[in-house]
């Protein structure tokens, strides 16, 4: 209620080169001359030796029916060299096999990973969830960087789908805005039933 700073969250705040055009943050803070804080205000972390976490997703733009990979990116956020790490992940709400990781990643290093497969089906959409757990088969000093929820992940469309009542889209802008969302992965027909329809039908910018 009397706080109005941004929350105490490090993992966050994005990281940019020094500027010595300011020095300062909007409380006359002296920023860190190594890695400051991206924004108003300027923090300052003691960082933990072991500290791993999800860092982005590295999945297509496009996701083809059937099966695809599931690549995230692993970052050590400790200052101690990463070895090893185990993914959990889950895929709408249902846990999958856990990955285990094992490598070196030095202080602030990442490195993409397959984590396993999703079998994408037609017109359908998944959420995946990943965290760390296990960092150097030891406690995790920093839990608040562990976990990654990806943005909704659809299939695209490839093959025949029925427009109108009863059938895949009901109308022209339902599949308009389904087809820009979703992408193509191969031809795709639209077989409009008979009936009165008064939306247009504009494509452009298809992934």
């Amino acid at each position: 209620n009397t706080d109005l700073h941004v929350a105490n969250d490090f993992s966050q705040n994005l990281i940019l080169p020094y500027k010595a055009e300011v020095p300062d943050d909007i409380e006359n803070t002296v920023r860190d001359n190594a890695s400051p804080y991206f924004g108003a205000y300027e923090y300052f972390n003691t960082a933990s030796t072991i500290d791993a976490g999800i860092y982005n997703y590295a999945m297509n733009g496009v996701n083809c029916i059937g099966n695809q990979s599931v690549k995230l990116a692993i970052k050590n956020y400790g200052t101690n060299p990463l070895n090893s790490v185990l993914v959990n992940w889950s895929v709408n709400g249902v846990l999958q096999t856990p990955f285990s990781w094992s490598g070196n990643l030095n202080y602030y290093d990442t490195t993409t990973v397959n984590i396993g497969n999703l079998n994408f089906v037609n017109l359908s959409s998944y959420t995946v969830k990943a965290w760390t757990s296990n960092p150097n088969g030891s406690v995790d000093q920093f839990l608040y960087n562990d976990t990654l929820t990806s943005n909704v992940l659809y299939t695209a469309l490839s093959g025949t789908y029925t427009l109108g009542s009863g059938g895949n889209f009901t109308n022209f802008s339902v599949a308009e805005t389904q087809i820009k969302t979703r992408g193509i992965c191969g031809n795709t027909v639209l077989n409009v039933l008979s009936g009165i329809y008064t939306s247009s039908l504009t494509l452009n910018n298809i992934k």
